[in-house]
């Protein structure tokens, strides 16, 4: 056996080596350095402390950081449209609540915004006024809470199924 031979694909192998560790930890690294954020609604109710005003049903909207990078939210809008790249109306979200945008959830954390679901149903009415001509293309389901960060990416969630169930009965 010629052990030149053999030895000569030495330094070719570790090279490769060395190439692939490099690809693979600048990956794990860039992994980690990107804003991930999940986005639940449902309707809820908001029980009044000392008998206040009585009991209240809320859209509840939970945004949950999930990366491991702060990340700051300009707005929340609601879409509707029917394929993915079109958009029929965009609306703005009023909240109830003193909300100051923009605001930052660090890692693991969440903020939850509310809406009372009068107000909501307004948003939702006043939509289908200006969609009345195509009421067969948008449904429900094309429904979504667009969350806008400042490194201008959107995170998208469909209406949870208490609020999709509430709109088909009551709206």
């Amino acid at each position: 056996m010629n052990w030149e031979f053999i030895n000569s694909f030495a330094p070719w192998v570790a090279g490769i080596g060395s190439i692939a560790a490099v690809i693979v930890s600048l990956y794990l690294a860039s992994k980690y350095q990107s804003v991930r954020i999940k986005v639940y609604s449902n309707i809820s109710t908001l029980f009044a402390s000392n008998d206040q005003s009585g009991d209240q049903k809320i859209v509840l909207i939970n945004i949950t950081n999930i990366g491991f990078r702060p990340a700051t939210i300009n707005s929340i809008t609601i879409k509707y449209g029917v394929f993915k790249k079109n958009t029929f109306l965009t609306r703005n979200v009023n909240y109830d609540h003193n909300v100051n945008f923009p605001f930052e959830i660090k890692s693991g954390a969440s903020r939850d915004l509310i809406i009372k679901l009068t107000t909501f149903e307004g948003i939702i009415v006043y939509t289908d006024a200006d969609l009345k001509g195509l009421k067969g293309l948008v449904n429900i389901y094309s429904m979504k809470f667009i969350v806008n960060t400042t490194i201008d990416k959107k995170y998208k969630s469909r209406f949870g199924k208490s609020i999709r169930t509430f709109i088909r009965k009551e709206c």
